[in-house]
């Protein structure tokens, strides 16, 4: 068509009588909730900082509101992780705040659980209901049979939920986190003694291996990392940092990357280590520091004689580039070129994600990539890997729990079992499944869901909605309306992000300690109410010790006092502590100015304060759990420590158990039957599982292929040749578990025998414009666990591909 001057006219007519007529019909309502709001006068405009939810980087925002309403949202310029900069998910969050389909009041299950009927009840009726609920519960010693069930929560909210369960009496509290992380955060315990993400300091590095971790686009700190990229690029005259990306798949940081190397899924493991091999010996690696700061690097002898393996000797004796070559899919002559300019251009960083950790062996993953950090001194120093500075918080009073929250504290968690002895079995999902659905050792009576869609984000999540059904009393406090809210008794509709109060610690990344503040920049527009909110008035309303540990009207007031304690260990320029309030608000947050390198307790809090190349504390939880499955079934420890090994898969034998190794992975499903390996990934637009509703994300959704509203699965030509499909086709994807329908992408950067597939889409509630559309990839996924700490392994799964008949 060619574009007139009056086609053109009558194009941008139209266009701004809809826009018009669009925000004529979003303009929210006064409710009872904002009614004393004076009205704004016509034109009125003003700014506020907030931050950021739509991904757990927080970043800070500027939103500007006029005539009392929020119309657009910027990046705060002096929040110290995007510095002005925001991602798309980020300028889509008016889309959260103006949903057409909110939660807009309380709801109350109105017939039969999973139909989608409910009724409106006020907020007062809610919190009886809920308080009558608990209350006979805990009178009748059956506080235990309480759960709450929270998706990432940082901050105070954290601290909130922990309080209260402490106070009612139930060790229930299960913190769901982004499938593949777990292991990241078990490796970096064993070799550093820090349970958290590393930061890192991206701009001052020379040289970057990076290891399934998509850093450019879906990884927890976006904006962050994208400035530091170009810092990288462009940011040190005549230096540039040089990026390797080791993935089985052409990621979009791949594609910034200058070399992308395509690996094998599942033996990242294997290539670190010979990269590591090779530093040892060519004599590459920083000898005195590993000698000042690291234990278990030689052959070591126990006080009480016995001599123990060292990791020199191991990756010496087996892990040479051209034993590791057939394996990892890399040609060793690579392999010896990337460890030579790694150990060549210092300061120097290695890092590992999801796409590395999220296997079976995802924690050794984990602690072979961190022996190259360690290797080439590259902890807390410019340029390197750094612990992350918290805020100089106060603990919250402490409470003296009752006999009956004593009790109900006691019992054994419904997360954990008494026959698997993993050296780490916090937040076992499957074992929390099962134990659910099978009612034991208890039953769970009651279950709060705060940021979490079990029902869409589980693997097998067929098998949670059956543990669901068996649960009496189930409340969530979500906004929208997930699959989890249709199977609940209860909703108590948080505000978005956009409308209620809490603190933003920052996720590992610029190092030194910040923490934003989410305000609301406009009153709810439905009578909707800040979780916190709800959790005090439901613990007011239990009364006695309960409502006791509670002493704040409301969470700001808790906010204020944790932000109090900023303002007392620090040297703030406000005389008052209303002024440094005053400040923090204005500000988006508060923040320090600098990193301090060389906090050597900081980095290495393993006993003796030193690197780990031999974790002393994986051996001692392995004797511990070996040492009770002996009791348990009268057997010695030497034969209870083979069956624990056993029954976790793990290869290894003797000293190498406790050293970062290679254990081969392992994927749900016969070769023979079940050809591709499975490789889950996230675009930049998945927020969280939420942004399916969000119509601007879902437009952009798979930008690289023209991709949008729709799940996709991308494969390589060969692949596509061997089994039948075009480009374009609808397939089947199956596992061993379950099939899902998607569209068949031919992509020149999938690895033959590899099938890639974006978390995001599959909804069957959520809103409009998230429902039906595409599939859930973990209705394919095996609730399989990593060997160390039991979390959902999600990249362990074999499907095959093939066209409907």
């Amino acid at each position: 068509m060619r574009l007139t001057r009056r086609y053109f006219l009558k194009m941008a007519g139209a266009g701004a009588a809809a826009a018009g007529a669009w925000r004529l019909k979003s303009r929210p309502v006064t409710t009872a909730a904002d009614s004393s709001q004076p009205p704004s006068e016509p034109g009125q405009e003003r700014w506020v900082k907030s931050a950021c939810l739509q991904c757990p980087a927080t970043c800070g925002l500027n939103v500007r509101v006029v005539d009392g309403h929020p119309v657009k949202i910027e990046g705060n310029p002096e929040h110290p992780i995007n510095r002005g900069g925001l991602c798309p998910k980020g300028q889509a969050g008016l889309q959260v705040l103006y949903d057409p389909d909110r939660i807009r009041s309380p709801l109350k299950c109105n017939g039969e659980r999973g139909s989608g009927n409910f009724k409106e009840i006020t907020w007062q009726e809610a919190i009886t209901e809920v308080a009558g609920r608990l209350s006979s519960l805990r009178e009748t010693g059956q506080s235990h049979t309480v759960g709450i069930l929270t998706g990432r929560c940082r901050g105070t909210m954290g601290l909130l939920i922990d309080r209260f369960l402490e106070a009612y009496g139930s060790p229930n509290n299960f913190a769901h986190g982004a499938a593949g992380t777990e292991p990241i955060l078990i490796g970096n315990f064993l070799t550093n003694g820090v349970k958290d993400y590393f930061a890192y300091d991206w701009a001052g590095t020379d040289y970057l291996l990076c290891f399934g971790a998509s850093f450019l686009e879906a990884w927890r700190t976006g904006v962050h990392l994208q400035r530091a990229y170009g810092l990288m690029r462009r940011g040190r005259p005549g230096e540039r940092t040089k990026i390797v990306v080791i993935d089985p798949r052409f990621s979009v940081t791949a594609a910034k990357a200058d070399e992308w190397v395509p690996i094998n899924p599942g033996t990242d493991s294997a290539l670190a280590l010979a990269v590591a091999h090779v530093f040892v010996k060519e004599s590459l690696y920083d000898s005195d520091y590993v000698g000042r700061h690291g234990f278990g690097f030689e052959d070591w002898t126990h006080p009480d004689g016995t001599k123990h393996m060292g990791f020199r000797t191991l990756v010496l004796n087996q892990y040479s580039p051209e034993t590791v070559s057939p394996l990892v899919g890399v040609s060793a002559d690579t392999i010896y070129r990337l460890a030579e300019e790694f150990a060549a251009n210092k300061p120097a960083l290695a890092m590992a994600g999801r796409g590395a950790c999220g296997h079976s062996s995802g924690a050794y993953t984990q602690m072979a990539v961190n022996c190259l950090n360690a290797l080439l001194g590259s902890f807390e120093i410019p340029g390197g890997a750094l612990a992350q500075r918290e805020p100089p918080w106060d603990p919250l009073p402490k409470i003296t729990p009752d006999a009956l929250a004593r009790s109900g504290r006691a019992q054994r968690r419904l997360d954990s079992s008494e026959q698997d002895s993993r050296p780490f079995i916090e937040n076992r999902f499957d074992i929390l499944v099962d134990n659910i659905a099978a009612r034991r050792p208890y039953p769970l009576n009651t279950l709060f869901l705060y940021y979490s869609n079990p029902l869409y984000s589980f693997a097998e999540p067929r098998r949670m909605l059956a543990a669901v059904r068996t649960i009496p009393f189930v409340v969530s406090f979500s906004p929208f309306m997930d699959e989890s809210c249709k199977y609940a008794d209860l909703i108590l509709p948080d505000h978005t992000y956009l409308e209620r109060w809490q603190d933003a610690p920052v996720e590992p990344s610029v190092g030194f300690a910040a923490v934003g503040l989410r305000q609301p920049v406009t009153p709810p527009l439905y009578n909707t109410m800040n979780a916190g909110d709800c959790i005090i008035r439901i613990a007011r309303e239990l009364g006695g010790p309960t409502g006791a540990a509670f002493p704040w009207p409301d969470y700001e007031e808790l906010l204020k006092e944790r932000f109090r304690s900023i303002y007392r260990n620090t040297i703030p320029r406000d005389k008052t502590f209303e002024e440094f309030w005053e400040h923090v608000c204005a500000n988006g947050g508060w923040w320090e100015q600098q990193y301090i390198h060389g906090n050597w307790e900081n980095i290495f809090k393993t006993s003796g304060n030193r690197f780990a190349f031999f974790s002393h504390e994986l051996q001692r939880r392995f004797e511990e759990s070996s040492a009770a499955r002996a009791k348990r079934e009268g057997i010695t420890r030497g034969a209870a420590h083979e069956k624990n090994l056993q029954d976790f898969g793990i290869q290894a034998r003797g000293d190498v158990v406790y050293l970062p190794h290679y254990e081969p992975a392992r994927f749900i499903g016969a070769e023979r039957d079940f050809p591709l390996r499975l490789n889950l990934f996230k675009t930049m637009t998945q927020a969280e599982g939420r942004g399916a509703n969000e119509p601007y994300l879902q437009e952009i959704f798979g930008l690289h292929l023209l991709e949008s509203w729709n799940s996709w699965v991308e494969l390589s030509r060969e692949d596509a040749h061997e089994f039948g499909i075009s480009d374009g086709d609808d397939v089947w994807v199956e596992s061993a578990i379950a099939r899902i329908r998607a569209k068949a992408r031919i992509y020149a950067g999938a690895k033959p025998g590899v099938l890639n597939m974006p978390y995001g889409q599959g909804h069957t509630s959520y809103g409009r414009w998230a429902e039906n559309r595409g599939s859930n990839p973990n209705e394919i996924v095996p609730a399989a666990c990593d060997q160390l700490g039991g979390s959902v392994a999600g990249q362990a799964v074999r499907v095959r591909i093939y066209r409907p008949s």
